[in-house]
């Protein structure tokens, strides 16, 4: 009977993973994806400027723009400044003068698809200093379902941190996760972003997927806190054998079940048949 279930979940996950491989990512949305400031923020400094994130390659084949208002008395009164391109996914606006303290504004993010707002209040001080050091607690480790960009899934990290301070307001606060060292990596990589969405000191995780030949030995990581003005600071670099405690044979193990199920059913009702009918023979 194990033997059979084992079988059975060998032959689950090769179907599942065959599929996975057939399918075609989207496209990723011609479109902002987040700004800094987030919006809904206050306290935010008064010399900070609007930062845009696009999808990677996108600020290379399409010009876009920020426009800031400043909102007076439920009007909208247009902010001067300049628009720079600072890669070919971050977009930046600077304002011409130091944006007024106890004001509200809204940012205006163009897309191809679709464009974003956001609102936000300015406090009443400078942003004049990085923000804190970031602290990498802990990672934790699972398994990752395959997907149209990682047929044969991997390896699910979860990176725990103590969030950074900034005088320019949590709110303006980005981080990005760098693998500096592991199987495959010839120079840092950029593995993931994150805004910052908790109060200073405490917990947020920011995540990332490994292959099961990345995860084989020891990765390092290096998070790194930028606030509104670019000014960064980096946590201590971080080390963990990731495919510790992970049982890569065990193939039925998979993030969502109910998504395999649904997936899967036809192809199980086809195993199922042949078994019955295979007993059947048998007895016969």
């Amino acid at each position: 009977m194990v033997v059979r279930v084992i079988a059975l979940c060998l032959l689950l996950a090769s179907v599942s993973a065959a599929a996975s491989a057939q399918e075609e990512c989207p496209a990723p949305p011609r479109a902002p994806l987040e700004t800094t400031p987030i919006s809904g923020s206050t306290g935010v400094a008064v010399n900070a400027f609007v930062r845009a994130r696009y999808p990677a390659g996108h600020l290379a084949r399409y010009a876009e723009r920020i426009r800031l208002f400043a909102i007076r008395d439920d009007a909208l009164e247009e902010v001067d400044g300049t628009l720079e391109v600072a890669s070919d996914d971050t977009l930046f606006f600077i304002p011409s003068e130091e944006l007024e303290p106890g004001l509200h504004y809204v940012a205006e993010v163009s897309g191809v698809d679709r464009s974003i707002e956001a609102q936000f209040r300015v406090g009443p001080a400078r942003d004049v200093e990085p923000p804190t050091r970031p602290f990498i607690i802990d990672v934790e480790a699972g398994v990752a379902a395959p997907t149209c960009a990682l047929p044969e899934g991997g390896v699910r990290l979860s990176v725990l941190f103590r969030a950074s301070n900034d005088d320019g307001g949590v709110a303006s606060v980005q981080y990005a996760l760098y693998r500096t060292r592991g199987v495959g990596v010839e120079a840092p990589t950029l593995v993931a972003r994150a805004a910052q969405t908790v109060f200073p000191g405490e917990t947020q995780s920011i995540g990332v997927v490994l292959t099961e030949r990345e995860a084989s030995g020891t990765s390092c990581f290096v998070l790194v806190a930028e606030d509104g003005l670019l000014r960064t600071s980096s946590s201590e670099e971080f080390c963990v054998a990731p495919s510790v405690g992970i049982d890569f044979d065990s193939l039925c193990a998979v993030s969502d079940v109910r998504d395999l199920a649904r997936g899967l059913a036809p192809a199980l009702f086809v195993v199922l048949a042949i078994a019955a009918r295979a007993r059947r023979r048998t007895t016969a």
